[in-house]
C-alpha cells in the first residue's frame, strides 16, 4: 500500500513539473538557443523591449539577451497588424 501511494504522488509530481512553463514578460514560453534562420524577415509585432516575430504560427521574442518562444500570441499583439520587410530588407507596414 505504501510503495502504490509513493508510486501515485511521484507520478503527480513528475506530471504537475513537466507542465510548468517559464514566464517571459508574464506569458508562459520557453528559451531556445536561437530563432529561426532569418527572423527579421517574418511579420513582427512591436512588445515591451523589443519586437515579437511570428515564424509559422510560433512567437518569437528576444528577451534580456536570450530568445523565448511563446506558447501563444501574447494579448498585446493578437489584433495588432505585423510591420513586414521586403525582399531588400526594408520594413513596411502590411496592408
Amino acid at each position: 500500500m505504501r510503495l502504490t501511494l509513493v508510486s501515485v504522488v511521484l507520478a503527480i509530481l513528475a506530471t504537475a513539473t513537466g507542465c510548468a512553463g517559464t514566464l517571459v514578460d508574464g506569458y508562459d514560453a520557453a528559451y531556445v538557443e536561437s530563432p529561426p534562420p532569418d527572423v527579421e524577415y517574418y511579420p513582427r509585432y512591436a512588445f515591451h523591449d523589443g519586437y515579437v516575430y511570428e515564424v509559422r504560427g510560433r512567437y518569437y521574442h528576444e528577451h534580456h539577451g536570450r530568445w523565448a518562444v511563446y506558447r501563444s500570441a501574447p494579448a498585446e499583439i493578437r489584433h495588432a497588424r505585423p510591420y513586414v520587410r521586403d525582399d531588400r530588407g526594408r520594413a513596411e507596414h502590411q496592408r
